[in-house]
């Protein structure tokens, strides 16, 4: 509970500190038999309990046919993550 406090109050002095920030992302593709595999990995990190960080990790696996049916709900959650404060 004090960590949070102490975020929220954070929060209201500098509205940017307290979002996801992104630390990593990982796009592959790569050839399994006779198919194409998109891979895509991206990490982001935002302060939590007390000192430490916690990470939110959010991938995308899915065959050729089928990246521009799921592509846009993968950049859906990542700009999410932009949007959103974690202090509640």
């Amino acid at each position: 509970m004090e960590n949070l406090h102490t975020t929220q109050q954070n929060y209201f002095a500098n509205q940017f500190a307290y979002k996801p920030e992104k630390a990593y992302g990982v796009e592959t593709r790569f050839e399994i038999k006779d198919r194409t595999i998109h891979f895509y990995f991206d990490s982001f990190l935002f302060p939590c309990r007390n000192t430490k960080s916690c990470e939110a990790i959010v991938i995308l696996t899915c065959n050729d046919e089928d990246l521009q049916k799921n592509r846009p709900a993968f950049e859906a959650v990542l700009s999410s993550l932009a949007m959103h404060d974690y202090y509640d």
